[in-house]
């Protein structure tokens, strides 16, 4: 992690000018984004409190990390299902930095595709871009050469391309005085997905079995299918079907 350290070690002299230092890391599940994240942390001598894994500890770690430290926000984009979702993180996002702002702070967000970023973030915000490509290799952006991604990305439906990295890094496994802390939060959240998925899919089942007994009762009720379908917005197939089986 030679190079990287020498652009880091920029950052911390940033840092001393009054500036900050704003990262992106993306790459594909499982290429190690976060174990990269966690090696710059440690050359940082961050603490595990300054690290973000729920949007409502970002407040936390950047209270944590305070003035000239650094932070980490781990799959900062997670949730986003739609344009609207999207919207909705860049709105935060924008806060965010509105926040930090003048903290003189080295921030690390790590989200899996880059063009979900919003560009006003992409083109004024942002100071480089980590692209952990795979195990254990990285490759960087600088500010200059984001300028040509986003060109290319204008003009390619938002593809990811057009410039070479300013340089390529490797990084091995991370073992450090992080890696407990940031094991157990991410057990946590894993904790917290399967948590989520079981109440989802009983809340789905539940709802199938009321709407199955709603159609039962206003069959017995003496309503025709159609009329059943347009009350309860569904299929009049899936009310037809409902009446077979009962």
């Amino acid at each position: 992690m030679m190079r990287v350290k020498e652009l880091i070690d920029i950052a911390k002299e940033a840092q001393k000018k009054d500036d900050d230092t704003n990262y992106i890391v993306i790459g594909r599940t499982r290429t190690g984004k976060s174990t990269f994240v966690l090696h710059c942390m440690e050359y940082l001598r961050a603490k595990d409190t300054d690290i973000a894994m729920y949007p409502e500890e970002v407040a936390t770690a950047i209270r944590s990390a305070g003035v000239e430290g650094a932070w980490m926000f781990d799959e900062a984009i997670e949730g986003i299902e739609s344009k609207e979702g999207q919207s909705r993180f860049n709105r935060e996002l924008e806060k965010l930095f509105l926040i930090t702002a003048g903290n003189k702070m080295i921030t690390f967000l790590i989200i899996p595709v880059y063009k979900l970023v919003a560009s006003v973030f992409r083109e004024d915000i942002i100071d480089g871009l980590f692209y952990v490509y795979a195990r254990g290799k990285v490759m960087y952006y600088s500010s200059k050469k984001l300028k040509q991604i986003h060109a290319y990305m204008e003009r390619h439906k938002g593809k990811f391309g057009g410039a070479k990295p300013s340089f390529k890094d490797h990084f091995p496994l991370y073992q450090g005085y992080l890696a407990k802390s940031y094991q157990d939060k991410k057990n946590k959240k894993l904790t917290d997905a399967l948590k989520s998925f079981e109440d989802k899919v009983m809340k789905q089942k539940e709802t199938i079995v009321t709407k199955k007994q709603q159609i039962i009762e206003l069959l017995h009720k003496g309503w025709t299918p159609s009329n059943i379908a347009k009350e309860l917005k569904c299929a009049t197939t899936y009310v037809s079907n409902t009446k077979n089986l009962s």
